[in-house]
């Protein structure tokens, strides 16, 4: 069980673009989730599979923020609205100049009251068109949010604030379209953190906990609308706050192996451990520059070929389940005659 002291090490994503260079993205965080500054390597320890791995930097991550801000405004939001206008308004006024936001409300369905922009001016006044309506599609609108963000460059993060659950009108039901497995899916192979906020005692926090944990993120409670002002000032401060980890792996062989990346941190007495696993580039993966590394159907290579690398080809072992299919497109592609698209 954690002590009153301990440390938590969050990590939200790694970067293998530079394998066998490994970023790991994170924020080290006090007893009350607070991101710490002013770290340095010589509070840092890394593993990979165990084993000690040599840290060559750790620097603040300057990367420019691309966040999508997804607001619940259904029915039950009526009393709460104003609260969550100036509470969200709190978030967009800590953006930097580079940074870029997305405001969405979603009820019986999302719709987008701000394109994704760098004036804050714009973002805050399409906020205040803010009002409560019907039901809570809630999978839908962090799908939404997830479809928006998808390959752009940038820190993407999704913050998804909710009074409830996905419901349709009479509560009989789910109402997405989407389902919570499809939005989790798909956050964790975007590599896109979602900050989830729930208020007041009918969310469901077991839910909300999950969808923050398995994407890198982080779940806040609001017994009360005046908790969110304190909430979305302290994401907007932890975002901030985080840290890029720079190793050389211990095994830099492109053996197509998942491997766990272990980051142990030390301020004073206080200590802390995160874990997170990565997929070493391969013999046998297809490699999408900013997408990691992964297995891709033969119907989305098309698409996907303009950053598309292989290595080490063998035809018959690149795609499981569909090696045939695989085979023949690549085959057509690559005898095409010279010149032809």
């Amino acid at each position: 069980m954690a002590g009153p002291n301990d440390l938590g090490v969050e990590i939200h994503r790694i970067d293998i673009d530079a394998f066998p260079r490994v970023q790991v993205g994170l924020s080290l965080l006090d007893p009350t989730g607070r991101a710490l500054k002013g770290l340095e390597r010589r509070n840092f320890r890394a593993f990979e599979s165990g084993v000690r791995a040599e840290i060559e930097e750790v620097v603040v991550d300057r990367t420019p923020v691309v966040a999508v801000i997804c607001v619940d405004s259904s029915g039950s939001m009526t009393s709460a609205i104003e609260s969550v206008k100036r509470a969200a308004g709190l978030f967009i006024r800590q953006l930097d100049g580079e940074d870029q936001a997305e405001v969405i409300a979603f009820a019986d369905d999302p719709r987008i009251l701000s394109a994704r922009t760098r004036d804050k001016s714009i973002l805050l006044a399409r906020l205040q068109r803010l009002v409560a309506y019907g039901a809570t599609a809630l999978y839908d609108a962090m799908w939404r949010g997830l479809m928006d963000l998808q390959g752009l460059p940038g820190r993407r993060v999704l913050l998804v604030l909710t009074d409830g659950q996905d419901q349709n009108r009479d509560g009989t039901a789910l109402l997405s379209r989407r389902s919570l497995a499809q939005v989790l899916e798909k956050a964790r192979a975007d590599a896109v953190p979602i900050y989830t906020i729930g208020l007041g005692g009918r969310v469901l926090k077991d839910e909300l906990t999950r969808i923050a944990s398995q994407t890198g993120g982080r779940a806040f409670f609001a017994p009360k609308p005046r908790d969110l002002q304190r909430i979305y000032l302290q994401i907007a401060s932890n975002l901030k706050s985080q840290v890029i980890l720079t190793y050389r792996s211990p095994v830099a062989i492109r053996n197509g192996l998942w491997r766990t990346v272990e980051v142990r941190a030390g301020i004073d007495e206080r200590q802390g451990t995160g874990r997170e696993l990565y997929r070493a580039p391969g013999k046998y993966v297809l490699e999408v520059a900013g997408q990691g590394y992964d297995r891709l159907k033969a119907s989305e290579l098309p698409a996907q070929l303009p950053n598309l690398q292989l290595h080490d080809v063998d035809l018959n072992n690149l795609l499981e389940g569909l090696p045939s299919d695989l085979t023949e497109w690549l085959l057509e592609y690559y005898q095409r005659p010279e010149g032809e698209p």
